[in-house]
């Protein structure tokens, strides 16, 4: 359906302060068992009513392109009596706990439910889809449900669809040289395909209680924190542990994404932290296996059973350190810092501080948002892969 040299006399004592802060373990090659943290939670946006919005709502119809059969929107007002793809476009999806479509006369009165279902992209953010007959008369669409914060919502599209009785414009693209008993048979087998597509859908709706669509929540607990040393016994990154519940099944993608919030805005953006290694318990399913180096290689995007708590652990090094496919060399890319002689400069003041540092930490398809406060600094684990044999990507 639609549409990641040895370490200086400065850098040892900048490692006693944190350790007295509580950001380092007492020990070398034993500190990555160090006891886990709380991750301070912090307080994000208050999702409510007020956040939702609608955007668009479109009509689409099988055609066939250059690149096969295709949902193409269609060009001016929709066909009286005719089935359509429809793609309603709401934003702030966070702030809705469900939502039901409607059509609507010019008077507010209603003429039909339309069958819209939910689905997840690719990201695990919901998108809706349905498919319509539409009215012999003009028509407005409407959305209504109840918001997170238990408030009621109905909103308006405001576009006034007046339908024809002539067949939409459309961009079929039959190829070259078909002849026109084949191209009849092309158009039939479309019209048939978008036959079969409303059953499947009609049937999925019909398993909804009024045609209320409800939206699924994702439940994050225990996230927690500890440093992660190299073999050696020196800070190299962070490891986060989380879990998480959904109430569906189906796709989700909880990705973690952990980097440094800097006071000064200039060096804000040039690190983030990636998963070095990772794992997902119990492992979740995937429709298209990938291959992947650990299962949080590429995000956490996976099928999930709902009311089953799973639980991530992440190490997490800093993304301008590159390892080979053998996984036993790293290398530092300090030329992505070398664009033009200021983002040297910032490269090099933001390496040269030694002042403690604040990560921020982000749950994706969740209402998580997080901090780990006084943490080491950039200046720590580069030394530390310096230290240990790590050379310049481009030497």
């Amino acid at each position: 359906m639609p549409f990641v040299a040895k370490t200086s006399i400065l850098a040892l004592a900048l490692l006693l302060v944190l350790a007295c802060s509580g950001a380092t373990q007492t020990g070398t090659r034993n500190r990555s068992d160090a006891s886990l943290r709380e991750v301070k939670k912090v307080s994000g946006h208050s999702w409510t009513v007020a956040d939702i919005r609608f955007d668009d709502f479109k009509f689409a119809q099988f055609q066939i392109s250059h690149e096969g059969p295709a949902l193409w929107p269609i060009r001016g007002q929709p066909t009286k009596a005719t089935h359509y793809f429809v793609e309603p476009e709401l934003y702030g999806h966070e702030a809705i706990a469900n939502a039901k479509f409607e059509a609507v006369d010019q008077h507010g009165v209603l003429i039909t439910i339309i069958p819209v279902l939910k689905q997840n992209a690719a990201g695990g953010d919901p998108f809706f889809y349905g498919m319509m007959l539409v009215p012999d008369r003009p028509f407005r669409i409407v959305v209504s449900g109840q918001a997170v914060d238990g408030r009621p919502y109905k909103l308006v599209y405001p576009s006034l669809f007046v339908p024809t009785g002539k067949p939409a414009k459309r961009e079929t693209l039959i190829p070259p040289g078909t002849t026109p008993d084949e191209a009849k048979k092309i158009r039939a087998w479309l019209a048939e395909e978008a036959r079969q597509q409303y059953i499947k859908i009609k049937q999925e709706f019909e398993k909804l209680p009024g045609g209320v669509i409800v939206m699924p929540r994702t439940r994050v607990s225990n996230v927690k924190y500890a440093p992660l040393f190299s073999p050696l016994g020196q800070p190299r990154g962070v490891r986060i542990s989380y879990e998480v519940e959904f109430s569906d099944d189906g796709y989700y993608n909880p990705e973690l994404h952990v980097y440094p919030e800097y006071e000064n805005e200039e060096w804000r953006g040039k690190v983030e932290m990636r998963v070095l290694n990772g794992r997902i318990e119990p492992q979740p399913t995937e429709e298209s296996p990938q291959v992947r180096p650990n299962p949080l290689a590429y995000g956490a995007g996976y099928d999930y059973r709902a009311h089953t708590t799973y639980r991530f652990t992440a190490e997490l090094i800093p993304d301008y350190v590159i390892q080979n496919e053998q996984q036993t060399k790293f290398c530092l890319y300090n030329n992505r810092f070398d664009s033009d002689q200021r983002s040297r400069a910032i490269w090099a003041a933001l390496l040269a501080s030694k002042t403690p540092t604040t990560y921020r930490v982000y749950i994706e398809n969740s209402d998580f948002e997080g901090v780990i406060e006084n943490f080491y600094p950039q200046h720590v684990l580069y030394n530390t892969f310096v230290a240990e044999g790590a050379r310049d990507c481009g030497r």
